[in-house]
């Protein structure tokens, strides 16, 4: 991207995505949700001309939201085949619907798709700053001709190996955020909140409190959220799925500091 070119992105889409499209000099264009959802029928209607990359994170940060296979490769066909187009499922393993993307059937159709996931969220490895991409052999291949030599360590190398191949630690964090992502979901519904539906390892919610305050008070409770008025969602406060003590401790102060 340049300052001739353009990147279409979801409105309330991960921040990211518009610090990489500006930091480039490029336009960015917003397409707008519905119920907080990525709105993937309506992105052919927003490119133009210079429009070069598309983003789509699946479920999407901050709203936890997600867009079935369906809705996804229907918005592959209309467009054109010279955007590349960037599928984000860095939350991807906290899904649980049946009509969820279906990788290999999109990479066999979609030369121009670019499949990102990252170490730092199922694996834990945000620290060691780790992942990788899916694509076509003749996009990686432009890819690899524009790499930075020295993009990751052996050691960030070696742990996404032995993390990646560790079911046992995968599956039993899929089955504790599924079980507390629901619990928390309910209980913040019970206080009154209003809860965005999500597919991630996170729910954000909004209820009688302003962000701002709410987050500094948790915090000096020892209980770190994130308001997200920088996604255009002021009201809005987003909490991760813990552990059931830590999730009990959270929803302990939340009602303590609201009462």
């Amino acid at each position: 991207m340049n300052k001739e070119s353009s990147a279409v992105m979801s409105k309330h889409a991960f921040a990211v995505y518009k610090i990489v499209t500006q930091s480039n000099g490029a336009k960015i264009i917003e397409v707008p949700t519905v119920n907080w959802k990525h709105s993937l029928s309506e992105f052919h209607k927003y490119i133009d001309h210079t429009t070069r990359v598309c983003f789509v994170a699946n479920p999407n940060n901050p709203t936890g939201t997600y867009n079935s296979h369906e809705e996804f490769e229907l918005m592959m066909n209309e467009l054109p085949k010279s955007i590349l187009v960037i599928l984000d499922l860095a939350y991807c393993e906290y899904v649980e619907k049946d009509d969820y993307v279906d990788l290999n059937i999109l990479l066999s159709k979609f030369p121009n798709l670019l499949v990102t996931k990252t170490f730092s969220k199922i694996q834990g490895l945000a620290s060691l700053r780790i992942g990788y991409g899916l694509a076509s052999k003749e996009l990686i291949g432009s890819l690899n001709k524009i790499r930075q030599p020295f993009n990751s360590n052996s050691l960030a190398q070696e742990a996404a190996c032995l993390a990646i191949a560790d079911k046992e630690h995968i599956t039993k964090s899929i089955k504790l955020n599924a079980e507390q992502r629901e619990l928390v979901f309910k209980r913040l519904s019970d206080m009154g909140m209003e809860c965005i539906p999500s597919q991630g390892n996170f729910i954000s919610f909004r209820g009688p409190f302003d962000a701002d305050e709410l987050f500094i008070n948790l915090m000096k409770e020892g209980v770190i959220v994130r308001p997200i008025g920088l996604y255009d969602m002021p009201e809005f406060i987003r909490v991760t799925i813990g552990t059931k003590d830590e999730n009990e401790y959270f929803l302990q102060k939340l009602s303590e500091i609201l009462n």
